[in-house]
């Protein structure tokens, strides 16, 4: 199921025989940090010793693409002209230009480097034969990260990834809602999604529900979204998944948390639905980020409101502790209106804060009432997570979660020793690559920067100065798990004046 052979599949047994070793430990007892730090060697061994040859090439490319800030440029401005227009003459005449101005990428193979120069040499010859070979190219690059959003391909890929043992959560990717119109349809295709007998789980962001997300309207808006979830969840239990060992399960609804401002209008509307009646059995989840200090204070909301649910007999809920997504965008709104920014502003304070949550989110009657989803591609925080829930006894109730292709090895090596890993795959239909373009963008510039851990992922081994690195930005995130603020940065006193930023200020 795994795909590992049997030499590395030995090593995963040897993985989780040193897990259940420390089972029954009290936390205080044991160094959590030499404990993950131990593992996560292990792990990465596993995941560099099980990467196929094809995917070896892949991520000795995407280390050379994070790398490269001049080919990411070019990479982005290109694949966002091929999507802007049919036209093939303008659309060779663009990036034609672009490699005029950015030159060839130098993280490109020597032979795609002599295919770039030879389309600006003949694009504007033959554009209607070149520029279609360019977008088919850059279609199968992102078909290792994006699923295609339409049968029959989907559904080879949803089986492809069945057979492999992989439990899919479904993204479906578009552009910003504009109307009430594009909110309906983009429901329709998650009632579709869920319906299919192929899937277990999808995401759903409350912006792709409802185009208007007033917050002075907050009733108004809730009464909203409230009916448009129901629908969801009345679809997603009414139609569990038959896995391929026959066992039935339900299916699983996430809300996905996108700004801060929606932050406490999600939290309010998933517990505003599933405390109704006929929700009471669902399957739902949602999504914290800590780089929200308020994140925590949500986290433990969440979970006594699912204490007093589940004691009615109600299901547990899930809760994804993903690390966040949005910084960029949140740093430029801060910037723009002159307020606070909302997340932590280091990245230490982040991988803290996540720390705690998690081992809050672990306490065995915290994990009872609502499970653990670790969001993560850093193999500090996996050994981390694994280490935790192995100590707690809480295996069945907290599970991994990845994005699709980012790590394939590493998901291998984790499904091996973990089991429960959902994969993040995120689709959109063939006529709007655009969507696709915009998500691998984001996701990129999220996960490449200079403190990030994937930049640094790629082929990286436990006897590299990279590893010692990120090793002791880890220890200092686990020794600094209780020292970061908790509660809002943002805060407002109408009764003092606005400050005034200096005139020679830039």
């Amino acid at each position: 199921m795994s795909g590992l052979d049997t030499a590395t599949s030995r090593e995963a047994e040897s993985i989780r025989a040193y897990l259940r070793g420390l089972r029954g430990a009290e936390l205080g007892e044991i160094d959590l940090a030499d404990e993950s730090v131990r593992v996560a060697a292990e792990l990465q061994r596993l995941a560099v010793q099980s990467a196929r040859r094809a995917e070896a090439r892949v991520q000795t490319r995407l280390a050379r693409f994070v790398r490269d800030n001049a080919g990411q440029m070019f990479t982005t401005a290109m694949t966002d002209q091929i999507a802007r227009s049919r036209n093939s003459r303008r659309v060779a005449d663009q990036v034609s230009h672009l490699i005029e101005r950015y030159s060839i990428p130098a993280y490109l193979s020597g032979f795609e480097r002599v295919q770039l120069r030879a389309f600006r040499a003949l694009a504007k010859v033959v554009p209607s034969i070149l520029v279609p070979l360019l977008v088919a190219r850059v279609r199968g690059e992102m078909r290792r990260m994006v699923l295609p959003g339409e049968d029959p391909a989907l559904g080879r890929a949803l089986a492809g990834r069945a057979a492999e043992g992989v439990q899919i959560n479904l993204n479906e990717l578009g552009e910003a809602i504009l109307g009430e119109g594009e909110a309906e349809a983009r429901l329709a295709r998650y009632l579709e999604a869920l319906a299919r007998p192929d899937v277990e789980c999808v995401s759903v962001k409350i912006s792709s529900i409802a185009s208007q997300l007033e917050l002075l309207a907050w009733e108004d808006v809730l009464a909203v979204l409230s009916e448009r979830l129901r629908r969801l969840y009345r679809t997603a239990m009414a139609a569990p998944l038959t896995r391929p060992d026959g066992n039935r399960v339900p299916k699983l609804v996430y809300l996905d948390m996108e700004e801060y401002p929606d932050l406490h209008l999600t939290v309010d509307l998933f517990k505003r639905v599933l405390d109704e009646p006929e929700f009471l059995r669902c399957h739902a989840g949602i999504v914290v980020q800590a780089y929200l200090p308020d994140s925590h204070l949500a986290q433990w909301d969440l979970v006594a409101w699912s204490q007093a649910r589940v004691a009615r007999g109600g299901a547990p809920i899930r809760i994804r502790i993903v690390k966040g997504a949005n910084l960029a965008m949140e740093r430029c709104e801060a910037s723009e209106r002159g307020w606070p920014q909302v997340p932590y502003r280091s990245k230490a304070e982040v991988d803290a804060n996540c720390r705690r949550m998690l081992l809050w989110g672990c306490r065995p009657e915290n994990a009872e009432v609502a499970h653990v989803g670790i969001g993560s591609h850093n193999v500090f925080d996996l050994a981390f997570g694994l280490v935790v829930r192995a100590v707690t006894g809480t295996e069945d109730r907290v599970g991994f979660e990845i994005l699709e292709g980012m790590a394939e090895p590493m998901r291998r090596a984790l499904q091996a020793v973990a089991g429960d890993v959902l994969v993040y795959s995120p689709a959109v239909p063939r006529a709007e690559l655009q969507s696709a373009i915009a998500y691998l963008i984001r996701r990129f510039d999220e996960n490449t920067g200079p403190e990030n851990f994937l930049r640094v992922s790629f082929g990286l081994t436990p006897e590299s100065e990279e590893w010692r690195v990120e090793e002791r930005r880890f220890r200092e995130s686990c020794a600094r798990s209780n020292d970061t603020l908790v509660g809002s940065r943002q805060t407002q006193d109408r009764r003092t004046p606005p400050p005034k930023p200096a005139l020679e200020a830039p």
